[in-house]
């Protein structure tokens, strides 16, 4: 693979149960990044680090788990609409080899490659951190995101081409908002079914801003404006 260009897909329908699904499939180069280490870790430390508003922390769960904390589960309220709140639990399972897998990339037979994997999946009962169908509206998140290094092509002042370590992200997600018997208006509900793609679109922008050498900072990631 010499070049990677910018893709996105986006579905959205109402399902036979009367959820409000959107489904998602984008590609997008990672121009600041260098290698896939850099962008899996920072992706993970976004994730872990959503913004949940104080108020709402003991409605709030991030664990840990497996030899390399390579399992992550999360529980939080995700936003708040004119005071609906909307919430989610999912958990995430992450992959990424120690060494580089020597593979055919794009017909460059022989050239190493390094790639990771994250699979979200939605937590459908949770008797330690309950939905709150009574306060709250559900949002389940599920999702593949797999980063992968390439060579790029790049000319250099003197108009000659080189090749420089570039990283590529590949994500498809399926965000769920459920049906719910609050008295949500009209309004509210258009609003947060317009916004349904927000979480993971902020964990997007946040990885394309990302540059090489980076600092990983433990903060909030601000996932909605109220």
């Amino acid at each position: 693979m010499t070049e990677a260009r910018e893709y996105t897909e986006n579905a959205q329908f109402m399902d036979e149960a009367g959820d409000f699904c959107s489904i998602r499939f984008d590609i997008t180069p990672l121009e600041g990044l260098k290698t896939v280490k850099e962008a899996f870790d920072f992706i993970q430390l976004h994730i872990k680090h959503m913004d949940t508003k104080p108020m709402n922390s003991k409605y709030t769960c991030t664990s840990e788990l497996g030899a390399d904390k390579n399992i992550m589960h999360r529980c939080l309220i995700i936003s708040e609409v004119e005071n609906v709140a909307t919430e989610t639990n999912f958990v995430m399972f992450s992959e990424w080899p120690s060494t580089a897998s020597h593979h055919t990339v794009c017909g460059d037979a022989g050239k190493p490659y390094d790639q990771g994997v994250m699979v979200l999946n939605f937590v459908d009962k949770d008797d330690l951190y309950p939905y709150r169908p009574q306060n709250c509206v559900r949002l389940d998140i599920s999702g593949v995101m797999a980063l992968k290094s390439y060579l790029k092509r790049v000319k250099t002042p003197k108009g000659e081409e080189k090749e420089v370590p570039a990283v590529v992200l590949t994500r498809w997600m399926l965000q769920k908002l459920r049906r719910t018997d609050l008295p949500v208006p009209t309004r509210v509900l258009q609003t947060m079914r317009d916004r349904i793609n927000e979480p993971g679109n902020a964990i997007l922008r946040a990885v394309k801003e990302a540059r090489t050498p980076m600092q990983l900072e433990a903060k909030d990631v601000k996932v909605l404006s109220v």
